[in-house]
């Protein structure tokens, strides 16, 4: 079901650039700031490296939170097995997230290759290569702070689970 999901926001994003791109001018022709290659490749870059720094440091010391808290002698088998999972989901939903904004940078880049190569040329019902390629570094724009917002979203949930008052057993 996440992996609809997934296919679905991907779908979603993509229709929204395509659209944005057709129906706004400065956009669709390359001459708004947020569609210029330095602004994206810089983008993109300093939101990996953030995404990799907190990724590092939250690396360092979930080892250290999982052990404290499967430590408390207060957590039932049941509530530990519930932390065990919501931090390995957590663990994997962070690795996801920063991985695809890191293959993110190399994409865009290859796609301004493709784009500035005159030999190489492409229309797809009617639209054209410049459209098509500003449609996707458009849509994986949107999707870098889709991972953010998710990478955010993760460590509040791990700091939640980190310090939940958890009840003796009886």
């Amino acid at each position: 079901m996440k992996k609809v999901i997934s296919i679905l926001i991907i779908a979603a994003v993509l229709g929204i650039s395509f659209f944005i791109v057709d129906n706004v001018p400065s956009i669709g022709d390359g001459t708004a700031v947020i569609m210029h290659d330095d602004f994206i490749l810089s983008f993109l870059g300093v939101l990996a490296g953030f995404a990799i720094a907190i990724i590092t440091f939250l690396f360092a010391n979930l080892d250290q939170i999982r052990k404290s808290i499967l430590a408390n002698p207060k957590l039932n088998e049941h509530t530990k097995a519930n932390v065990r999972r919501s931090i390995t989901y957590i663990y994997s939903e962070l690795k996801l997230d920063t991985l695809c904004m890191v293959i993110f940078l190399p994409v865009c880049l290859l796609l301004i290759i493709v784009r500035d190569c005159p030999e190489i040329t492409f229309k797809i019902n009617n639209i054209s290569k410049y459209q098509i390629i500003s449609s996707i570094e458009l849509s994986i724009l949107l999707l870098t702070f889709i991972a953010l917002l998710d990478i955010v979203i993760s460590l509040f949930n791990l700091a939640k689970v980190s310090n939940q008052d958890f009840e003796e057993d009886d």
